[in-house]
């Protein structure tokens, strides 16, 4: 069983005239009990 599921997540940063796609076609699913972390290049 899911306890969260997460399909087809975008994510866009408005950039002037136009936007930078940070995330694209993102689908994640975490079950009960689970963990899970993202950890950028900064180490943040």
């Amino acid at each position: 069983m899911n306890l969260v599921k997460i399909e087809n997540l975008v994510k866009r940063y408005p950039m002037g005239k136009s936007r930078f796609t940070a995330l694209r076609n993102i689908n994640l699913q975490f079950e009960k009990g689970e963990y899970s972390g993202i950890i950028g290049p900064s180490g943040s």
